[in-house]
């Protein structure tokens, strides 16, 4: 399974939340199948994180427009977060 085939199937459990933990902790068989509050936080940061990168990915796929420039702001974008998030000099 691929990075983007994880990110469709955590964004599809999201908004049933309440109905997985109601069915996972009010069911004896199915408890160990349970999310903690750590796994549902996870899974949301997951989903901000790789959202981004999907949209990303999808624009340079792209067969019938110049995809260069967009690689370009890609570096840039990457440089700001392993500067820690802090505005890189103008280049």
């Amino acid at each position: 399974m691929r990075w983007n085939s994880h990110l469709t199937t955590m964004k599809s459990i999201l908004p049933y939340k309440l109905v997985i933990d109601e069915l996972t902790t009010n069911n004896d068989s199915w408890e160990e199948l349970a999310f903690s509050s750590q796994d549902w936080a996870l899974i949301g940061e997951s989903c901000e994180v790789l959202e981004p990168i999907k949209k990303l990915t999808k624009s340079l796929e792209s067969e019938k427009e110049s995809t260069i420039n967009k690689v370009h702001l890609y570096y840039l974008s990457n440089a700001q977060l392993q500067a820690g998030g802090q505005q890189l000099p103008n280049t």
